[in-house]
């Protein structure tokens, strides 16, 4: 048992579905066994604005919030959920600061992986670097995804994040979801009570 309600297995499960060819098995051990299991309260940060942060982390239990400053306001960008692998990828890339904060949004618990150990099992293994290309490229994917699921008016905008990503609007607070739709918490708690009504 991994603890949180998860065990070993399950969570390399969720591992080997971030890439659409899987990681294989001895791999995912290999890294759930190298990193260190750290667990942050409500709105804690795991990579902080601002900050050289080049570890790896992948969400055990609970929901992160990747958020970003567009010089107006904070905006949430999206969410990390279990079994799902967090970078800074302007520090891991460029080794300079943070461009965005992740946080959790709830308690949460993360695997930490030193870039050191990363590089190490890249290093060791071709068949780890390809899977983890193609985590990059879904998460790319999921960002292109993201404007066609989030897009339309706030009301369709919302629907379609109910149809498509019921986990978010059940684990992450009003505020946050509303950071995320691009509407105001008061806007979505009347949207949410019209579509009771119907």
């Amino acid at each position: 048992m991994q603890g949180n309600g998860i065990t070993h297995e399950q969570l390399r499960e969720l591992i080997q579905g971030e890439s659409s060819i899987g990681i294989p098995s001895d791999l995912v051990d290999r890294m759930i066994n190298i990193a260190e299991r750290c667990s942050y309260k409500p709105k804690e940060p795991v990579i902080k604005y601002g900050t050289v942060n080049d570890n790896i982390y992948i969400v055990e239990s609970g929901i992160l919030e990747l958020r970003y400053w567009n010089g107006v306001k904070v905006c949430t960008y999206g969410f990390a959920l279990p079994g799902t692998l967090v970078t800074s990828p302007q520090s891991f890339y460029l080794k300079k600061p943070a461009f965005m904060t992740v946080r959790a949004c709830r308690k949460a618990t993360v695997l930490k992986i030193t870039r050191k150990m990363f590089d190490q099992i890249m290093d060791d293994s071709h068949e780890f670097c390809k899977s983890m290309f193609y985590v990059a490229m879904g998460q790319l994917f999921a960002s292109e995804k993201k404007l066609y699921v989030i897009g339309g008016t706030a009301k369709e905008r919302y629907l379609s994040l109910l149809k498509n990503r019921q986990e978010i609007v059940q684990g992450v607070p009003m505020k946050t979801l509303a950071s995320y739709l691009g509407i105001t918490p008061s806007y979505l708690c009347h949207l949410k009570r019209a579509l009771v009504k119907k």
